[in-house]
């Protein structure tokens, strides 16, 4: 009699072994990526909305709390390549964010994580410039950046691991802020 011994070869193995490491790497990559592409949305969001309250105080003449005046109108000042940025209230009439002048800072804030996001600039607004501050005027809604009077406003993000960029547009016309 002529026993079988059942069980799996060594080839067998091997294919085995090799359909599970390309589906679990797949699975990684779609995962990294997925997260990645959240953070980058969650840091998108609050800037905008942050972008969204500066334009809305600066229609409104909102009151700036702590001086009891009314500023000449509301910023956000980023610095290229750093994860930080303050909301300030502007009472110089410089048209820019000024730490020695009579300017206001409001809060100063981390987009989400300070580790995901490696860039935050503006259209106008290099690496090589020190600042990047996005100031709406009160009552007129002008918009100005870095001192200088823009039509529209272009802001982008972009995430460290991935590279990935994310943009904020912004119509001065229309006030209309649209994340595409």
């Amino acid at each position: 009699m002529i026993k079988h011994q059942e069980g799996f070869t060594l080839v067998e193995m091997l294919a085995v072994v090799a359909m599970v490491s390309v589906l679990s790497t797949i699975v990684f990559v779609s995962l990294t990526t997925t997260r990645s592409d959240q953070e980058l949305e969650a840091a998108r969001k609050l800037l905008s909305s942050e972008l969204r309250q500066v334009i809305t105080w600066s229609q409104t003449g909102k009151i700036e709390g702590s001086s009891g005046n009314l500023p000449e109108g509301y910023g956000i000042k980023i610095s290229p390549g750093s994860d930080a940025y303050i909301i300030y209230a502007e009472f110089d009439g410089d048209k820019k964010f000024q730490s020695t002048g009579s300017d206001v800072v409001i809060s100063q804030n981390l987009l989400i994580d300070s580790d995901s996001i490696s860039r935050v600039q503006f259209e106008s607004c290099t690496p090589a410039t020190p600042k990047c501050d996005v100031y709406s005027q009160i009552n007129s809604g002008e918009l100005y950046i870095n001192g200088t009077k823009t039509s529209d406003l272009q802001i982008t993000l972009e995430h460290v691991s991935s590279g990935v960029q994310s943009v904020i547009n912004m119509d001065r016309s229309t006030g209309q802020i649209n994340v595409p």
